[in-house]
């Protein structure tokens, strides 16, 4: 089942569709339906004892003699979890075999988190507290690109330059962590010879606080900062460079606001998404869109397709920013285009207080490298990110689809 996702099974409509022709009435799939689904989806067979006891597992028993069913969360789980890639020994190898790390980074999905300082709610009143040691968990399980919401140090203490990390909402009610302090955690936490980290901040220190805060990083990470000149440096003329030239570095993504000493230990420019439109963006610069308005981003580089192409029609600068409706795999070469070239980055709406996440196959299916979740929030989303990033060895680095890195290439034909 592991082999799924490499067959195709990359968004959830799909998925719902092949859950669907193998369930019953009822709705549920059981495991004769999974012997059925295993043998036409992959390319090898399902023993009954086993398909029973992952029903037994993953599923709902049956009283009264009745076959026990599995339900499409269920089933999902059950796809996107290391024990399916059990079923078959030969599988196991998709995990362990290593993948080109030589491409430009906007070819590679990375694994993300969200709110890193959280653990639990983003309010002290639901649960929610800021914790240190978060940073070096998600660390030490492959995430590389960890935020930190980076403001002045507190005014009434007896450092009041010290830049602190905490959420917005909370103020300093909930919490506070030293930006010095998630440093070091993050720094002990790296392993040797690893693959980049990006660390996304929030920058809203002023002056005396955004200083140390240069300080903190250039003593704290050293020659392992990069800059996007540095970075520049590194790679083609118009590509990023690889994961693999970048090995052991740490990659500040920020706005620096023209302050000359962050410019010079920043590798990515967090943009606005206005400069896709007035075409101004360069590979170093990175946005950042909430899940609702990733459909955004296809609308917006619909656009610049027929900008390219000379035929730009009125109806094609729409913004819809829902994300309810199924994505036209047909209208998202733009994104493509857009995202084989560029870092983005997908995170939750704001309104999820409880730190719920979004459905990451929304941003992956577009490209998007960045789909940063709340890993201190447990269910399908980190199921699936897990499932996915437990690829490559689990470095961090999954390669995207050839179609998606090809600029001005498409999906395959669907189903």
């Amino acid at each position: 089942m592991g082999a799924c996702y490499s067959k195709g099974l990359n968004e959830s409509r799909l998925l719902r569709k092949v859950f669907q022709a193998h369930a019953t009435p009822g709705g549920g799939i059981t495991s004769k339906g999974l012997m059925t689904l295993c043998a036409q989806v992959n390319d090898f067979p399902m023993e009954s004892e086993l398909a029973n006891a992952m029903v037994t597992s993953h599923g709902k028993v049956g009283s009264n003699g009745e076959d026990g069913v599995i339900s499409f969360d269920d089933f999902v789980t059950m796809l996107f979890t290391s024990e399916a890639a059990q079923f078959h020994v030969e599988k196991l190898e998709v995990l362990e075999k290593a993948e080109d790390l030589t491409q430009p980074l906007s070819h590679y999905f990375i694994n993300s988190s969200h709110n890193t300082y959280l653990k639990g709610a983003q309010f002290a009143s639901l649960g929610g507290a800021a914790s240190l040691e978060q940073y070096a968990t998600v660390v030490q399980h492959g995430c590389r690109c960890v935020e930190l919401d980076c403001y002045n140090g507190d005014p009434d203490s007896k450092e009041p330059n010290e830049p602190l990390i905490y959420h917005i909402s909370e103020s300093l009610t909930g919490g506070a962590l030293k930006v010095a302090d998630v440093f070091s955690a993050i720094k002990r936490a790296l392993p040797k010879g690893h693959l980049p980290l990006v660390l996304n901040c929030e920058n809203h220190m002023e002056k005396k606080s955004l200083d140390r805060f240069v300080s903190l990083a250039k003593s704290t990470f050293g020659s392992s900062l990069l800059n996007f000149n540095d970075m520049k440096a590194k790679s083609a003329t118009g590509t990023l460079p690889s994961p693999e030239q970048l090995r052991g570095k740490v990659l500040l993504r920020l706005k620096p606001k023209e302050d000359p000493g962050l410019e010079k230990i920043t590798a990515f420019r967090n943009s606005k998404l206005k400069h896709i439109q007035n075409g101004k963006q360069e590979p170093y610069e990175s946005i950042s869109l909430s899940a609702p308005k990733l459909k955004k981003l296809v609308k917006v580089t619909e656009v610049m397709e027929s900008e390219r192409r000379s035929e730009v029609s009125s109806s094609s600068k729409s913004s819809d920013e829902s994300s309810d409706d199924e994505l036209d795999f047909d209208d998202v070469v733009g994104a493509y285009r857009y995202t084989s070239k560029y870092v983005t980055r997908a995170y939750p709406k704001a309104t999820n207080v409880l730190s719920e996440n979004f459905d990451p196959l929304r941003a992956w299916e577009l490209g998007v490298e960045l789909a940063a979740l709340n890993w201190q929030t447990p269910g399908l989303a980190m199921d699936l990110n897990n499932a996915l990033f437990l690829r490559n060895r689990g470095v961090g680095f999954v390669l995207k689809p050839k179609w998606m890195r090809l600029r001005g290439g498409g999906p395959p034909p669907g189903p």
